[in-house]
C-alpha cells in the first residue's frame, strides 16, 4: 500500500530493529513508523507507543489500523522537543519531506519540491507524552526502549529526563549524515548518569545505547554508599546531639524546685494585679465617664455655635429685608405724594369745569327771555353744556379713580410700616437669642474647662493607682 512505500526501509533495518527490542518488554519508537516493524513488534507481545510528527502519516497509520487495531498498540501525533513551545510546520507536495526544514534547504537537493502549507506547532515533552500514555504504555513494569528516526536526538533526550531511567536500550538513526561530535558528547554526557553507554552497530548510520548491568549496579552501590554515609553523619550528629541534651537535662533536673517557687511568687503577683487592675479599671471607667461628658459638652458647644451661626444669618437676611421695606416704604411715599398733587390739580379743573357751568346756565336763563335773537346762541351753549357735562363726568370718574388708587397707595403704605414694624420686631428677639446663645456658650466653655480638670485628676489618680500593678510586674 501507499504507506509502505513511502515508510520502506530496508530488510538490514527491520532485522536490527527487531534484534533490539529482542528481550524488552515496552517500546517508543519517534518517527519510526513502519507497519511491517509494528505487526512483528505486536505479534510477539511488546507495548508499542508510536510518536508521528507528520500528520498525514498519522492519517495513514490510522486509516491502516483502523479495522484491527491491536491492544498493545499507541499511535500519538506530536513533535517533540527539550521544552514546551511553538515552531513553524513545513508542507511539501512530497509528504515525505514535510518537517521544520524551511524550502531554502531541500530545493538544492530536491528542485521538483514545492511548499503546500505553512503552519504552527507546538512542541511537547516526551516524558510527558509518555505519560498520557500510562493506562496502555506501562515504563515501570519490565525493560523498555526507545528508537529515535530523526536528525536530532539531543532535544528529544532533553525532554526525556523522567523516562531515561526506565530505558536499557537506545537506538538511533541520525541519516546520512554523521552527527557531529559535540552533539555526540553531550548525548552521552546525559545518558551517562542512567549507565547507558555506546555500543557497535553492525550499520554504520545506526547509533545504539545500552545500559551497563554492571555499571548500572555500580554507580547504584556508590550512590547507596553516599546515602549511608549521609546517614552514618547524621547518625553521629543525632548522638552527639543525644549526649547535649542529656548534658542540659541533668542541668535543668534543679529548676522544677525553682518553678514552684516561682509560680507561688507568681499566684501572689496575680492576686495583687487582679486586686490593682479592679481599681485601675474603676478609674478607667471613670476616665470614660468624664470623656463622655467632655464629649457631650464639645457637641452641645457645636450646636450652640451653629445656632448663633444661624441666628447671624437670619438676623442679617432681616436686616436686608427691612431694608428693602424701608426704600420700598420711601418709594410709596413719593408715589403718594405725586398722586396727591394729581388729585389737588384734578380738583382745581373740576372747580372750573363748575363755575363754566354755572356761567353757562345763567346764560341760558337769560336767552330764555329773548328765545329768537337768542336761538343760535342757545344752540351753541346747550353744546358746550353738553360738553362741559361730559367732562366733568369724565373729570369726577379720573378724580374717583385717583381717589382709589391714593387709597391703595395708603394701604399699601400702612402694610410696609406693619412689616418693617414686624421686621423691627424680629430683629430684636433674635438680639435677644444671641444674648442668650452667648450666654449658654460661655456657661459650655465653662463646663468643658471644669471637665478638663476632673480629668486630668482622674488621669493623676490612675497614673498614681498603676504604680503598684508595674511594680508587681517588675518583680
Amino acid at each position: 500500500m501507499e504507506l509502505d512505500r513511502l515508510l520502506s526501509t530496508g530488510p538490514r533495518d527491520q532485522s536490527i530493529l527487531l534484534d533490539f527490542s529482542e528481550d524488552l518488554d515496552w517500546l517508543v519508537l519517534v518517527d519510526c513508523h513502519q507497519t511491517a516493524v509494528l505487526d512483528a513488534l505486536l505479534e510477539r507481545g511488546r507495548l508499542v507507543l508510536v510518536v508521528v510528527s507528520s500528520p498525514r502519516l498519522f492519517e495513514e497509520l490510522v486509516e491502516y489500523y483502523e479495522s484491527t487495531r491491536p491492544a498493545g498498540l499507541g499511535l500519538c501525533c506530536q513533535l517533540l522537543g527539550a521544552a514546551a513551545e511553538e515552531v513553524c510546520w513545513f508542507r511539501y507536495n512530497d509528504c515525505r519531506q514535510d518537517g521544520r526544514l524551511p524550502p531554502q534547504e531541500l530545493q538544492p537537493l530536491f528542485p521538483n519540491l514545492r511548499l503546500e502549507a505553512l503552519e504552527a506547532r507546538s512542541l511537547a515533552r516526551l516524558d510527558e507524552v509518555v505519560d498520557r500514555w500510562s493506562d496502555q504504555l506501562d515504563t515501570s513494569a519490565g525493560s523498555g526502549g526507545l528508537v529515535v528516526r530523526q536528525e536530532a536526538l539531543l532535544p528529544i533526550l532533553q525532554g526525556a529526563t523522567a523516562l531515561l531511567p526506565q530505558l536499557s536500550r537506545l537506538l538511533w538513526w541520525p541519516g546520512e549524515a554523521a552527527p557531529p561530535q559535540a552533539e555526540l558528547s553531550a548525548i552521552a554526557t546525559l545518558l551517562a548518569p542512567e549507565a547507558l553507554v555506546a555500543r557497535d552497530s553492525t550499520e554504520p548510520s545506526i547509533r545504539v545505547w545500552e545500559r551497563d548491568q554492571r555499571l548500572h549496579l555500580q554507580q547504584a552501590l556508590q550512590a547507596a554508599t553516599q546515602r549511608i554515609e549521609s546517614l552514618q553523619t547524621s547518625s553521629s550528629a543525632l548522638a552527639q546531639q543525644h549526649a547535649d541534651l542529656q548534658t542540659r537535662l541533668e542541668q535543668l533536673e534543679p529548676l522544677p524546685a525553682r518553678f514552684e517557687a516561682l509560680e507561688a511568687d507568681h499566684r501572689a503577683l496575680q492576686q495583687e494585679h487582679q486586686s490593682t487592675a479592679k481599681a485601675l479599671q474603676q478609674r478607667q471607667q471613670e476616665c470614660r465617664q468624664a470623656a463622655q461628658n467632655l464629649e457631650q459638652a464639645r457637641k452641645e458647644t457645636e450646636q450652640a455655635g451653629r445656632e448663633t451661626e444661624q441666628a447671624l444669618a437670619d438676623a442679617q437676611r432681616w436686616r436686608g429685608q427691612v431694608d428693602q421695606l424701608q426704600a420700598a416704604m420711601a418709594v410709596a411715599q413719593a408715589e403718594a405724594e405725586q398722586w396727591r398733587l394729581r388729585l389737588e390739580r384734578k380738583q382745581t379743573e373740576l372747580w372750573d369745569l363748575v363755575v363754566q357751568l354755572d356761567d353757562l346756565r345763567r346764560l341760558l336763563q337769560e336767552g330764555a327771555a329773548e328765545p329768537e335773537a337768542t336761538g343760535p346762541l342757545r344752540e351753541q351753549l346747550l353744546r358746550r353744556l353738553e360738553a362741559a357735562d361730559l367732562e366733568a363726568e369724565r373729570r369726577a370718574e379720573e378724580r374717583d379713580r385717583i381717589a382709589a388708587e391714593s387709597e391703595q397707595q395708603r394701604v399699601d403704605h400702612e402694610r410696609i410700616r406693619a412689616e418693617c414694624s414686624a421686621c423691627r420686631e424680629q430683629r430684636e428677639l433674635l438680639r435677644l437669642q444671641k444674648r442668650d446663645l452667648q450666654e449658654r456658650l460661655q456657661q459650655i466653655e465653662a463646663r468643658i474647662v471644669d471637665s478638663e480638670a476632673e480629668l486630668e485628676s482622674l488621669k493623676t489618680l490612675v497614673l498614681s493607682g498603676g504604680a503598684p500593678a508595674a511594680a508587681g510586674s517588675a518583680a
